[in-house]
This record gives C-alpha cells, sequence and structure tokens, in this order.
C-alpha cells in the first residue's frame, strides 16, 4: 500500500519537474520579450520617448523576474533532489502529506493565491515595458496579493 503511493507520488514529483523547467523557460522568454522592448524604446533620460523608462520600473521589473526565478529554482532543484534520492523522496513524502499543513494550505488558499501571484508578477514585468500606470497599479496589486497570503498563512499556522 505504501509503496503504491510512493509510486504515485514520485510520479507527480517528475510532472512537477517538468512543469518547474516548463515555468523557468517561460520567464526566460517573458525576460527576453520585455528586455527587447526595453531596448526598442529610448531609456535616455533627456529623450521624449512616448515610453519614458525609468530606473525604478527597470530594477522592479528585473527584481521581481530573480525573485521569481530563485523561487522556482529553488523548488525545482528540491523535487530533483528528491526525484534522485529515495531518503529524500520520502521525507519530501512526510513533509508534503502532513495533515496540519495541507489544512493551513487549504485554508490559506495556498494554489489560488500562488497562481495568481505569479501571473501578478508575469504580467507587471511585461507592463513595465509599456506603460507606467499599468506597471505601478500591477505592482501594488501584486504586493497586496503577497500581503494577504502571508496574513492568511500566519493566521492559520498559529490558530491550528
Amino acid at each position: 500500500m505504501e509503496n503504491s503511493h510512493m509510486k504515485n507520488f514520485k510520479k507527480n514529483l517528475q510532472l512537477r519537474i517538468i512543469i518547474l523547467t516548463a515555468l523557468m523557460l517561460c520567464l526566460w522568454v517573458v525576460y527576453i520579450f520585455s528586455f527587447q522592448m526595453l531596448r526598442s524604446t529610448n531609456i535616455s533620460a533627456t529623450s521624449f520617448s512616448p515610453f519614458p523608462i525609468d530606473s525604478f520600473r527597470i530594477g522592479a521589473q528585473v527584481g521581481i523576474g530573480i525573485g521569481l526565478y530563485l523561487g522556482i529554482l529553488y523548488h525545482w532543484a528540491k523535487a530533483i533532489h528528491a526525484f534522485r534520492n529515495p531518503e529524500k523522496l520520502k521525507l519530501l513524502y512526510i513533509a508534503e502529506t502532513d495533515e496540519r499543513k495541507l489544512f493551513i494550505k487549504q485554508k490559506a488558499g495556498r494554489l489560488p493565491c500562488l497562481i495568481i501571484s505569479i501571473s501578478l508578477a508575469t504580467a507587471t514585468v511585461i507592463a513595465g515595458s509599456f506603460n507606467h500606470t499599468i506597471f505601478i497599479t500591477l505592482l501594488i496589486t501584486y504586493f497586496f496579493v503577497c500581503l494577504v497570503h502571508l496574513i492568511l498563512k500566519l493566521y492559520y499556522h498559529w490558530n491550528y
């Protein structure tokens, strides 16, 4: 019985590795597109370009992108390491099937919040190349969603 659960977990872990690899590749494509857009506009502070580029926007785009990439890379490396090492696989299985942690994740809405956060971060990076107002709006929304998720996670962690 336990062996069947472990085989299913290993199959799911393999799928997770594929998805994380695809996400890393997509992030690179978004960054190449975004920086090509920056390159095609005039970055000069004295220009009268229709798309004025300021250092705050570029810094935020790079920071969000690096944060997303490092987060994905961390989970990818953790999954690869567990996939190759049976002891680490068992530890990861135990950690991910812990009922208390699953309850907290469920109550805090982890998966929908994660999808929204990644989508907002990617949209923020892309919007930074087009419109400053949309960029700032998405950036504030992104931080708000992350803050709400953190508050929910801490609340359910302390109360359950």
